[in-house]
């Protein structure tokens, strides 16, 4: 499937089909990354992707006190998660995973005492 000029595409399907549908275009990505359908018997509007350089975000880091603040600008139908670790080898999962915005995001890890803690956050569609 190819989109026209404004992006608008339509597909073609069989009666009663069930499949995904998975942009695609080049290096770059989606949001939604895939759309799962399920027994399709009537035309269905609204379709829509994100095409995006990289879900992955690009983090601010600021402290105040002891608290470290992590911020980053969020997609729409991204999810987000801190992980944490005390050795860069092994990584846990620290809180709640986020659900995005499209906007800027804010999350406030509060540091304690050693061991060192480093985190990261991780983007998945």
């Amino acid at each position: 499937m190819v989109t026209d000029t404004s992006g608008g595409y339509s597909l073609g399907l069989p009666p009663s089909w069930t499949g995904f549908v998975t942009p695609s275009l080049g290096s770059s990505g989606f949001v939604p990354g895939v759309r799962a359908y399920t027994n399709v018997t009537e035309a269905i509007t609204n379709q829509n992707y994100l095409l995006v350089d990289s879900i992955a975000p690009q983090i601010n880091v600021a402290t105040s006190g002891t608290n470290l603040w992590l911020n980053w600008t969020g997609i729409s139908g991204v999810t987000y998660q801190v992980w944490s670790s005390t050795n860069l080898a092994d990584w846990y999962p620290w809180g709640d995973v986020i659900a995005g915005t499209n906007g800027a995001m804010q999350l406030l890890v509060p540091v304690s005492d050693p061991p060192q803690q480093f985190f990261r956050l991780k983007a998945a569609n």
